[in-house]
């Protein structure tokens, strides 16, 4: 005799791709959040070069790579709060833009 507790239902094979997709959707999401985490701290966290050091290295380029980071944060934000908390994309220090496309820290 069979004992069971918990049915479960049965799936048709739309609800289990729909489940698959869902899943590999998240999966996506976590793998940008982590290198958006990451690229973050590259730059503001980096044991091998100051952030101005690497803010020089970007030139008249660091508008648009922050600019390019602020968006994905935006996006991931807007899919998942959870997924960054302020510390993953707040600077810890101040900056200025330069005409050209440049940062300085202050």
């Amino acid at each position: 005799m069979s004992l069971n507790l918990i049915v479960l239902p049965t799936l048709t094979p739309a609800q289990e791709t729909l489940l698959g997709m869902q899943q590999l959707n998240h999966e996506a999401l976590r793998d940008l959040a982590s290198r958006t985490k990451r690229a973050f701290d590259l730059f503001w966290r980096n044991d091998r070069a100051t952030p101005q050091e690497i803010a020089t290295a970007l030139g008249t380029n660091a508008a648009a790579v922050f600019n390019a980071h602020a968006a994905t944060v935006q996006f991931l934000l807007a899919r998942d709060p959870t997924l960054l908390s302020p510390e993953d994309y707040t600077p810890p220090l101040p900056y200025q833009w330069n005409p050209d496309g440049s940062m300085t820290l202050l």
